[in-house]
């Protein structure tokens, strides 16, 4: 049964309760909750590509990038030989003018994919193409055939970035130390207690409200929000209602009276929501790099990508606080206000959580995201 608003207030008068009104909530909303469904691994082969190459594209676009954007386009230009390269009319110029996320971005698709070919038998070499962020050609890879890593492809298609739901417990120092060591010398973990924590939590939310205020920003995010199914299907990419975090009552009346993203109560709720996150957690986990080069970004995003695969094992959910990298004059303080030695790339909320769901950001198949 389909509605529209219209139908839905007039149903919603008539019955004079919620009580009355509970039934039709649910047959308008549906599952309103396409996820893991929309993640489908490959079924069919592509020319020139085997099943276990097409398998090691599908593992490398399991990686997080800025909204859900999934930027990274292959060209195949034989079996072995691949160029990994960014999609233009996927960058977001609001919010990334840089391309710094996308590059670190690409960083965390090319982690996976090595991590792929490893477990299946090669090695990729990689080769960095591009001497700038704005390249379409970013980068090289090489299959060679290795001996196979054990190594748990299940950690590729678990990882999920989870925003609610963090405990207030400062990790653990071991744990601390597990998240820092594929990062080496370019993490800085800050206890939830300290000044500069309370910084970031005030920052975090100041960004947020700066940028949703920004109309150029918001409009751009309105291009990558899913509010059905339909669309999740259709696009395979975006922020969803359930990757959101929104689902069932809640997720009805955002797709009902709240899916206008432009709106000021839209930008509203997501600046109380923010607040309400950014309060939460046990401690904040910074990302540098050496400078902003094309190849240190990737290097990073690599990086970044190996401790996200850590996180499910360790009962931890970290969560990308983006904003204050993005808005001025946030940007440009952080480095003194954090007496960091290196350039902040990503700053982390951490903290442990009881329930890890299973993942529900969309995947667009292979098939779209590779030419020949």
């Amino acid at each position: 049964m389909q509605m529209d608003r219209r139908q839905f207030v007039r149903a919603m008068m008539t019955g004079g309760t919620a009580l009355a009104a509970a039934p039709l909530l649910e047959s308008c909303c549906g599952a309103g909750v396409a996820g893991k469904e929309a993640r489908d691994p490959p079924a069919d082969l592509l020319p020139g590509l085997d099943r276990y190459r097409t398998e090691i594209l599908f593992f490398a676009s399991l990686a997080p990038s800025g909204h859900n954007v999934q930027p990274w386009v292959v060209r195949i230009e034989d079996a072995d030989r691949w160029v990994v390269g960014a999609d233009a009319s996927r960058r977001l110029p609001a919010v990334d003018p840089q391309n710094r996320e996308l590059m670190l971005s690409i960083g965390a698709f090319t982690e996976n994919l090595a991590l792929a070919a490893s477990a299946s038998g090669y090695e990729a070499e990689i080769e960095v193409l591009a001497g700038s962020t704005f390249d379409a050609d970013l980068l090289q890879v090489r299959l060679q055939v290795a001996e196979p890593r054990d190594y748990p492809l299940q950690r590729l298609s678990s990882r999920r970035t989870l925003r609610g739901g963090y405990s207030n417990v400062e990790l653990r120092r071991d744990d601390v130390s597990a998240l820092s060591e594929p990062l080496a010398d370019r993490a800085l973990f800050i206890p939830p207690s300290s000044p500069q924590a309370a910084y970031l939590r005030e920052t975090a939310v100041e960004s947020f409200r700066a940028q949703t205020w920004r109309d150029d920003a918001q409009e751009e995010l309105a291009e990558w929000v899913r509010f059905d199914d339909d669309a999740v299907f259709a696009h395979r990419d975006g922020l969803t209602m359930a990757s959101m975090e929104i689902s069932g009552i809640a997720a009805c009346f955002v797709r009902l009276f709240a899916d206008d993203v432009m709106s000021k109560n839209f930008r509203e709720q997501g600046i109380k929501k923010t607040a309400k996150l950014a309060g939460q957690g046990g401690g904040w986990l910074v990302v540098t790099s050496a400078d902003d080069s094309v190849a240190e970004l990737i290097e990073t995003g690599r990086r970044w990508q190996r401790m996200n695969l850590l996180l499910h094992e360790l009962g931890i959910a970290a969560h990308p606080m983006s904003q204050m990298l993005e808005e001025e004059p946030w940007r440009g303080e952080l480095a003194d206000q954090l007496e960091l030695t290196g350039m902040p790339q990503f700053i982390l909320r951490v903290g442990y959580v009881d329930d890890y769901p299973d993942p529900v950001s969309p995947r667009r198949p292979v098939s779209w995201f590779v030419r020949r």
